[in-house]
Formats: structure tokens, sequence, C-alpha cells
């Protein structure tokens, strides 16, 4: 297979998949390296085949998973308030995001 005609395939939280459903020829590459490894197959024999097959040319990744961007809205001070003492407490040691949002409302007099 050549890399002019090589269908996107991605591994993505263990799975492979590939946008073309008419060309399973990537997928049953990677499922065939990872199953000539010794011993049982697990998710990191399939890593290892998808990687060493795409170092090799034998496929071609044409594009990155996307992670879903997971924007926390800023605190305000009417959230801030709304929350009971023991939540601000817990998530003010937990989280870093929270404190640095609760510390910038206590510097600029909000709260």
């Amino acid at each position: 297979m050549n890399s002019n005609d090589s269908p996107d395939l991605i591994l993505h939280n263990g799975r492979i998949t590939t946008l073309d459903s008419n060309c399973p020829e990537a997928t049953n590459l990677v499922k065939a390296r990872a199953a000539s490894y010794p011993g049982l197959i697990a998710i990191s024999s399939f890593i290892r085949a998808f990687s060493e097959l795409k170092q090799s040319g034998e496929i071609v990744q044409l594009r990155q998973p996307k992670s879903p961007a997971v924007e926390e809205p800023e605190l305000t001070p009417e959230a801030y308030r709304k929350l009971s003492a023991r939540e601000t407490a817990r998530r003010y040691l937990q989280e870093p995001d929270f404190k640095i949002q609760v510390d910038s409302l206590i510097s600029r007099g909000l709260i």
C-alpha cells in the first residue's frame, strides 16, 4: 500500500477506525501486526502496531483525533455565594483553577 492511496486511519481510546468504511485494509494491517507480537494482545499491542506501520509508511494518519474542549465558566460572585462553605473549602483545596478564580474575586474585592 503506498502513501497516496492509504486510508485515513485513526487510533483513539484503543479503537482503530478509518473514515473510509469501504477501505478496511488499514484496520486489518494494524490488527494483523498486533496479533503477530508474542503474548496476549493488549491495547499496547495495537498502539505499537499502529506506530510501527505509520513510521514505515504503510499507513498514513491524515488527521489527529480532537479532544472536546471543555471550558469552565469564570466564577462569578453570585455563583461563589451559592456554594456551601464545605463545597467551597473542598474545591479551593483540590481544584487549582477554582482557587485561582476565588483568589481573583478576593483580590478585586468582589467577595
